[in-house]
Parts: structure tokens; sequence; C-alpha cells
């Protein structure tokens, strides 16, 4: 009996065969496709503003960094003269070329011979040297020959005032001490940006290009007229002067290393039809509406291109008692 019952309720399992469950494949529909899509293009376009606002933060404190170096290779520099370096020497050499060593480059300094012009030959080779320290990374570069974006401030109305005013000037009016700066020199520009000229010598672009004024005007009274025409140049039918912007960091000069404080932050760079220095060399970055400006002191600010073209004016002379305050910038 208890073999039979065994068999009755035996079973084999080759009889029976329980369902399976049926598994379909996961799919996504044309319309989460395209959700996908457009979620992920709205990411990107949130994403690429701010890598660039990233990127350009970083070179324009790249480019800040740059000007204190000239700051701490100037206060060297006094320390050891007792006075600031020309902006144009008597054989055309800039505040740069004298500043080498003071920037950790005396071997390009002892490569240049200053009893000949910085324009000779034989010091041909150490012009066409590209130092980084002396150019802004936001701005365009210059493969071909060795410019800078940064200038020596003269001060401004030289057709007005009859020499320069600010900390760099030329041989005969010069050199500066700081005893000289009776401003006081937390107040005083030292150097500051400008766009570089054109890449083709010739090419119109404002902010870049160097313009002629249609009219000459260059006696001491019109130097207001001089900037309104400047500032209201046209484009289309201005004269471009042969002069450029930040060519040749060796040469002292007005528009290769020495800017003035004429025309407001951002503005065009004129001739007025005399000499090269009554012009316009006007101070501009491709930073977000500023420039980067180094005091006499040594520190440096980010001053909004909205500044008081009064104030500006004022911050470019070391002795002319204006009143202002770090609140004005």
């Amino acid at each position: 009996m208890a073999a039979s019952r065994s068999n009755a309720y035996s079973i084999d399992a080759g009889e029976c065969e329980f369902p399976r469950e049926r598994r379909e494949k996961a799919a996504f529909t044309l319309i989460e496709v395209l959700a996908v899509i457009f979620i992920t293009g709205i990411i990107i376009a949130l994403l690429i503003p701010a890598v660039q606002a990233s990127r350009e933060a970083a070179r324009r404190s790249q480019c800040s960094n740059n000007l204190k170096q000239f700051g701490l290779g100037l206060n060297s520099y006094v320390s050891t003269q007792n006075v600031l370096p020309l902006g144009i020497n008597g054989n055309l050499f800039s505040t740069h070329a004298s500043l080498l060593p003071q920037l950790d480059m005396t071997p390009l300094f002892d490569a240049l011979n200053f009893q000949i012009s910085s324009l000779s030959a034989p010091n041909r080779t150490v012009s066409l040297q590209i130092v980084s320290i002396f150019n802004c990374p936001s701005d365009l570069p210059r493969n071909s020959s060795a410019w800078t974006n940064y200038g020596g401030n003269v001060g401004y109305g030289l057709q007005v005032s009859g020499s320069e005013n600010g900390p760099f000037v030329n041989g005969s009016n010069g050199p500066v001490s700081l005893a000289r700066f009776t401003d006081g020199t937390s107040l005083t520009a030292a150097m500051s940006e400008w766009k570089l000229g054109p890449a083709l010598l010739g090419s119109k672009t404002l902010g870049r290009t160097v313009f002629q004024t249609p009219d000459v005007l260059i006696r001491a009274n019109q130097f207001a007229s001089f900037i309104n025409e400047c500032m209201n140049i046209s484009e289309q039918t201005a004269i471009v002067a042969d002069e450029t912007r930040g060519m040749d960091w060796i040469v002292g000069q007005y528009g290769n290393t020495l800017y003035n404080h004429n025309m407001k932050l951002n503005g065009n760079s004129c001739t007025n039809g005399g000499m090269v220095q009554q012009g316009a060399w006007t101070a501009g970055s491709q930073h977000n509406k500023g420039v980067n400006l180094l005091f006499g002191d040594g520190h440096v600010s980010f001053i909004k291109e909205t500044i008081n073209l009064l104030v500006w004016q004022a911050l470019s002379t070391r002795g002319g008692n204006e009143l202002i305050s770090p609140t004005d910038f």
C-alpha cells in the first residue's frame, strides 16, 4: 500500500511545463529621444557661457598679475635708481626695455645696445622676442612680432600743458622721482592696457585702429575739439593714421609703449595732424567693460569704462592737485 500511494502521487517533471513570463526589451519612443536632446541642448547652452566666463575671469586675473609684476619691477627700479625709468630715452628705448632685469629677463637686457637706437639692426633680434608678461591673454595673439598690451601713462592734454604730466616722460623732462607725485602714488595711474592694433596694418577696426581726425587740431585751445572729433570718428570715412598700438615693446614712443588719458576708456585712438605726442592713445581691453590699471604704489584695480572722463584724466596726472578719492572710480 505504501508503494502504491507513493506512485499515485508522483509527478513526472517532464510531463508538466510551467508558463514562462514574456520579457520585452525596453525601448525609447521618438518623443522621449527628442525630449532628451532638447534638455541636453539647454544644459549645454547654459554651460557654455559659464565656461567662457570662467576662462575670461582666469585671463583677466593673469592680465592683472602681469601688471603687478610691472609694479614690482618699478618698485625695485626706484629702490636702486631713486627715479622711475624714462618713457622715452634719447635712443628711443622703452620703459619695458629698462625694466628687463627687474622682470627676471637679464639676458635680454644684456643683449641690448643702449648706446644706439632701439630701431637699429643690432637690437633687432631682441626686439623680435615675444615676452609673455608683456601680453594680455584676452587679446588677439600677435606671433609675427613682439607686441605689448601694456603702456606707461604719460598723463593727458600734452598740447595744453606742453609736457607730460604723468609718471613716464621723455628724456628732456625727466626722469621722475617719487617726490614729484604730489597727488599721491595711490591715486596716480602708472600703467594700463590697450587693445593691440589690427593685425593687418591699414585696416579699420574701432578700438584698435589709429585714425586721423578730419581737421588739424594742434593748438592748446583746440584740445576739446580734438577729443570730440576723435570720439565721434566715422569708421567708414575716417583716414587711417600710419601709427598702430602695441607694436615693438622695445621702442619708447607713443603708440608703441606709451598711452594717455585724453579719451575715455575703450574709446578711439587718433592723431590730430600734429606731433604723435598730441594724439589720443587710448586705454582699452577685451575684458568685460573695463581695464586693469596699475597705480604708482603698485596696486592694481579694475576700472570700469563708465568712469567719468574728468576722473580718468585726473588719475593720469602726478601733480595736478585734482580732488578725487577711490570712491570716484
